[in-house]
């Protein structure tokens, strides 16, 4: 049973916003950006991830957002990362880089800043997994809008697991070139298949966000095979 007044998700959302700071300005660093162009990259990645984020939330959930402030709709991964890119495209137009460029720089850090956002949401008893009954299901009581007799599978957890293992794995060889690719492969299939074990998923065939992790996997996987050829060649 979970039961706490602290802010958990606000904070587990500032470390991971913090976090892929971090990792992008490292990175900019290694590139020899000058630093009035980082602050503007974090800025256009932190507002891309917001808007992106809620904007996505509220026409995926229309009806239940309706009549809700900006500041009540909460914030969807997809949504943020499509954000992100969108606003790293108006980045790279603006400053004269190169859009691949940007998105070598942030993809590495990506898998860290969902994985903590992911303990977040566990607390805040969002994104929740199938009904379940066996080890380490959770009983969101202190929840109203819940039925607090009805537990849950902790796919939270799990994708936190999984998400922050895959950026540990990736940030240690992002020096490589593919290395970006293979990240956005490789988180959009895990999402895809995680994303089975949410209660959302029931009565579906795909979700939304699948459909989304499908294009990113697909987009992602030519762009590969391309960069392989041309590197073979």
């Amino acid at each position: 049973m979970l039961n706490t007044d602290f802010n958990f998700y606000g904070t587990c959302l500032t470390l991971s916003f913090i976090s892929c700071a971090v990792i992008t300005w490292k990175n900019c660093q290694k590139r020899q950006f000058e630093p009035n162009h980082i602050l503007y990259l974090l800025l256009y990645e932190v507002i891309g991830a917001l808007l992106g984020g809620k904007y996505y939330t509220y026409f995926a959930s229309y009806p239940k957002y309706v009549g809700h402030s900006f500041l009540e709709i909460g914030l969807s991964s997809c949504g943020s990362f499509i954000g992100m890119v969108l606003l790293f495209f108006i980045y790279s137009r603006q400053f004269g880089k190169k859009f691949t460029e940007i998105l070598a720089l942030v993809i590495p850090a990506v898998p860290l800043m969902y994985g903590i956002g992911k303990i977040g949401c566990f607390f805040a008893g969002c994104c929740l997994g199938f009904e379940y009954e066996g080890i380490g299901a959770i009983y969101y009581r202190y929840n109203e809008l819940l039925n607090s007799d009805v537990s849950h599978f902790p796919i939270q957890i799990l994708e936190s697991i999984v998400f922050i293992i895959l950026a540990v794995y990736f940030l240690k060889k992002s020096s490589k070139r593919d290395s970006p690719l293979e990240c956005l492969i490789a988180c959009g299939i895990a999402k895809f298949l995680l994303e089975f074990l949410r209660l959302e998923h029931v009565g579906k065939i795909l979700t939304i966000n699948q459909w989304i992790c499908l294009i990113l996997i697909v987009i992602s996987g030519i762009v590969y095979a391309n960069f392989k050829r041309e590197v073979d060649s």
